[in-house]
């Protein structure tokens, strides 16, 4: 009965994890205009080894007037341009809100887009980005992101959605092997913590 029972148990911890979201790396900004998770550089897998990846960023400020984006990096260089993006966001309080949304420029897919003076203190966003078919040669590249975090004043908060696809002849027949987060201008820096993690279904 105990070699049983220890068989069991070691069949169950070994099927332990399976399905669930890998940590990768976790790179952290101080004040930087772009971070980069690049494959086959500190540590980071961005191949076929994973079928969706995720990162999920916390504390993270960026400028009131400029937003996060993301580019992908495909045959060695970042690509900037060629997307597809939409976004939406509703901010308010408990007795008031508002809902806007958009599309954005070719050049990167949005994440999400600041409400608040980014230096006040306290405030900072928080998010998850999903990524789909980085690894393929025949499909669109997807990616969609939640993001919570403050209004324009103390006693408002924001919830923001957004989604985009890399929709060119380069991106479809060519894997994605990086994803770089920025603000939308390329210059406006940031900072917080950021997770990337990688699913085998």
């Amino acid at each position: 009965m105990g070699a049983i029972t220890r068989a069991f148990a070691n069949n169950v911890t070994s099927s332990l994890g399976t399905g669930d979201f890998v940590h990768i790396k976790t790179l952290t900004a101080g004040g930087v205009s772009s971070l980069d998770f690049q494959h086959g550089s500190n540590d980071v897998v961005l191949d076929n080894t994973y079928n969706v990846y995720k990162i999920i960023g916390h504390r993270v400020d960026f400028g009131s007037t400029q937003g996060l984006v993301c580019k992908f990096r495909v045959s060695g260089s970042y690509i900037g341009s060629g997307y597809e993006t939409q976004s939406a966001s509703l901010k308010g309080n408990n007795s008031a809100f508002d809902i806007s949304g958009g599309s954005t420029s070719s050049g990167y897919i949005r994440m999400g887009w600041q409400r608040y003076t980014g230096t006040t203190a306290g405030f900072s966003s928080n998010f998850e980005s999903t990524f789909y078919n980085l690894s393929s040669t025949a499909k669109d590249k997807h990616m969609i992101t939640v993001m919570v975090g403050n209004g324009n004043t103390t006693n408002e908060a924001v919830w923001q959605i957004a989604s985009g696809t890399l929709d060119s002849a380069a991106g479809l027949s060519n894997a994605v092997d990086g994803l770089r987060i920025a603000c939308a201008d390329g210059s406006t820096v940031f900072s917080g913590s950021f997770a990337l993690y990688g699913l085998k279904e």
